[in-house]
């Protein structure tokens, strides 16, 4: 807001990290962090727990101008922080690392938009939701020309599927084509940006601004499950564990993520004796069970209980299995790449990164919750409605 200490920019964005008293500590800007408080006050009054009156309330102190700024932009102007902001181009994508744009940022753009018009028909701010609308179609209807790359560098090698068309994980500029080159970070290089991959596509389907069989979608997934990928740009992987028949599935954050331990020989991130590597995340099992299920209702409206059980045994199961004897989920598990003598982590362990990762927590309890009702829970209606038809 205007008030918020040493703003002298535009308002209407949330700020990315605060203390618990409100100091200011990081002012990236976020626009899927500006755009899920509309998401969650649509939420709670549909499901009944937030009044007309109070979301009335809201709408106007809060989340009418996060959806101007969704629409809008503006230059941000705090501290020593200065640039400017023209959506759906973000600041940084989920990861707070990289601008441009983003999938997992336009899918919660787009369905901020489309959830705020309705809070502003509710309000009689009959203006302000044909706006919104309307900038959220135009979002919508550029995802693909400007995130998906019809030449990307992941060809089919070795008998996989892999056809070069695919979401990407970020760009930089409109055109996920020219091969432009991310920005380094987390101690690695930079690389072709349609080298890495992430799972940020599958929030288009979590929200409904696609369909879960969307071409795009369906293209996207071959490389993102590539397990034949060098080490460094694959995603997922696969892992055992002691008494449990099978294998059960992983995620990395994106290909050359060096947010993890050193490679070399397993110590700790804050150690600069080499590069590092992000590991596997359990969360992200939790995302493509949610993707799974969205896909299997696609198809078929009310699951038979073999579907729901394999779900269930192969999502819910993973994460599970990823947990500690406390039961708590770790924010990554050790992969197996790379030297392990200093801590000497067993694959699919948790390493020495957040724990308990609450993000984590909260996905496992939504999926066990979606696989009962046999519905997404962060899926939005008025957004699948309007797209994904």
């Amino acid at each position: 807001t205007a008030a918020t200490p040493n703003n002298r920019g535009a308002t209407g964005w949330f700020l990315q990290k605060t203390h618990v008293d409100g100091e200011v500590e990081w002012t990236g800007v976020q626009l899927d962090q500006t755009a899920m408080p509309i998401m969650l006050g649509w939420k709670l009054w549909r499901a009944g727990v937030l009044a007309e009156r109070s979301l009335v309330d809201w709408y106007g102190r809060m989340l009418k101008p996060a959806a101007d700024f969704l629409v809008d932009g503006g230059e941000v102007d705090m501290g020593s922080t200065r640039f400017s902001i023209t959506p759906p181009a973000s600041h940084q994508e989920r990861w707070e690392e990289q601008g441009g744009y983003s999938p997992s940022t336009t899918a919660a753009i787009v369905t901020g938009l489309v959830t705020a018009a309705d809070i502003a028909t509710l309000a009689g701010d009959t203006a302000g939701a044909a706006r919104y609308l309307a900038a959220a179609d135009g979002y919508a209807a550029n995802i693909e020309k400007t995130m998906f790359t019809s030449s990307g560098v992941h060809k089919a090698q070795d008998g996989n599927k892999n056809n070069g068309r695919y979401f990407i994980r970020v760009t930089a500029n409109p055109d996920p084509n020219d091969g432009s080159k991310l920005g380094d970070s987390n101690g690695l290089d930079g690389l072709n940006e349609t080298a890495i991959l992430d799972g940020g596509f599958l929030e288009l389907v979590r929200f409904g601004v696609r369909a879960a069989n969307d071409p795009h979608i369906l293209d996207t997934l071959p490389e993102y499950d590539d397990m034949t990928m060098e080490e460094n740009l694959r995603v997922k992987y696969e892992f055992t564990f002691p008494g449990e028949a099978g294998s059960y599935p992983g995620w990395r954050r994106y290909g050359n993520d060096g947010y993890g331990e050193v490679i070399k020989d397993g110590s700790g991130y804050h150690n600069a004796s080499g590069p590092r590597r992000g590991r596997v995340w359990p969360f992200f099992t939790g995302e493509r069970g949610h993707y799974e299920l969205a896909l299997a209702k696609a198809t078929a409206p009310v699951l038979a209980s073999e579907q729901i059980d394999g779900l269930r045994n192969t999502y819910v199961r993973a994460m599970e299995l990823f947990a500690n004897e406390g039961l708590m989920l770790p924010e990554q598990v050790w992969d197996g790449v790379g030297g392990n003598e200093v801590y000497g982590y067993q694959t699919g362990e948790g390493t020495s990164s957040a724990t308990p990762l609450a993000w984590t927590h909260a996905e496992y309890v939504k999926l066990v919750r979606s696989i009962s009702d046999q519905q997404v829970w962060d899926y939005y209606p008025i957004v699948a409605e309007r797209y994904a038809k």
